[in-house]
């Protein structure tokens, strides 16, 4: 289904089928995060966004704002695998937007999976997400 929306925040578009490169990504991450160590080698984002089932995005214009990668079957299950919004963009609701630009490709009833950081465990709370208690992780070695 490749969706694009241009109807939330004025001057941002939203979407899942607009191209992106690996270092308009870098170059995302580096904004969104630029107190942390980010990801910066772009042979490594390529294959992370090659192997994503979809990837929604943000665009203010031509500048990459906020970006999404999602592994799904489109039916009854996603896994949002991260989400990043320019530090300069936030608080605008671009966050939201991306989740619901995921969620318009998803068949309803479909559920939405992710782990949070700390600090974006009240966003995801007001946007309606429930703790999942009896989630576990396994750590490749």
């Amino acid at each position: 289904m490749n969706s694009t929306d241009t109807t939330r925040l004025p001057g941002i578009s939203y979407t899942t089928a607009r191209v992106f490169t690996a270092a308009q990504m870098v170059d995302l991450y580096a904004r969104s995060h630029p107190s942390r160590a980010t990801r910066d080698n772009e042979a490594d984002i390529e294959s992370m966004f090659a192997h994503a089932t979809l990837a929604a995005t943000a665009w203010a214009g031509e500048l990459l704002v906020g970006a999404a990668r999602v592994f799904t079957d489109f039916t009854s299950m996603a896994y949002l695998s991260d989400i990043d919004v320019d530090a300069n963009f936030r608080r605008r609701g671009i966050g939201r937007g991306i989740i619901q630009t995921v969620l318009a490709e998803l068949k309803p009833g479909a559920k939405l999976l992710l782990f949070s950081n700390e600090e974006a465990e009240e966003f995801y709370k007001r946007l309606g997400c429930e703790p999942c208690p009896r989630g576990f992780r396994l750590v490749n070695k």
